[in-house]
């Protein structure tokens, strides 16, 4: 008994998201849930950090199968979704970094309804559609708008920032 309790701790550790704290299954509900994200390994990468975007993490899946196929040396279907290997696999390929943000510029925005007050700021990314910026979250929900000509500051597509709603402002950032 003592064997299957330190198993039980050894993947509840494995399967925590280290970016968000949560389990990383619970991302992945979430993903599925909101966007249909069948793949658990994209909602991995997403949790950890390691994908910014659902696409990001689909392309990286034949490199964690090719990856698991040569560790192996073949593809058991049982070891896919194993959270040991899945972290395994992302420690390797990419080690996981926490990142440090150099603040380039801040940039006036306007939030998109309201945002609970849980976070002082939260990551997104610009869309840009010609003067008019949208600011999405990692799951794709518009946070805030600004505009191009309100700064001097190039805003380039999919640009990695730092929304700040009490502040009304937008921080672009460089990783």
């Amino acid at each position: 008994m003592p064997q299957l309790n330190e198993l039980r701790l050894t993947v509840a550790r494995e399967l925590r998201g280290a970016a968000t704290g949560l389990p990383w299954s619970a991302i992945w509900i979430r993903e599925l849930l909101a966007w249909g994200t069948l793949e658990p390994l994209v909602a991995y990468l997403m949790a950890t950090n390691r994908a910014a975007t659902r696409l990001e993490g689909q392309t990286r899946l034949p490199e964690y199968l090719a990856w698991l196929e040569a560790r192996d040396g073949t593809l058991i279907e049982a070891d896919i979704y194993h959270p040991q290997r899945l972290r395994e696999w992302a420690d390797e390929v990419r080690p996981r970094r926490i990142p440090e943000a150099e603040i380039q510029s801040e940039i006036a925005a306007v939030a998109v309804g309201e945002l609970p007050p849980r976070s002082p700021a939260y990551p997104v990314v610009s869309l840009i559609n010609e003067d008019r910026v949208s600011w999405l979250d990692p799951a794709g929900y518009v946070l805030a708008h600004s505009r191009q000509s309100d700064t001097t500051a190039r805003i380039t597509p999919q640009q990695r920032a730092w929304f700040h709603p009490t502040a009304s402002q937008v921080s672009l950032v460089t990783w």
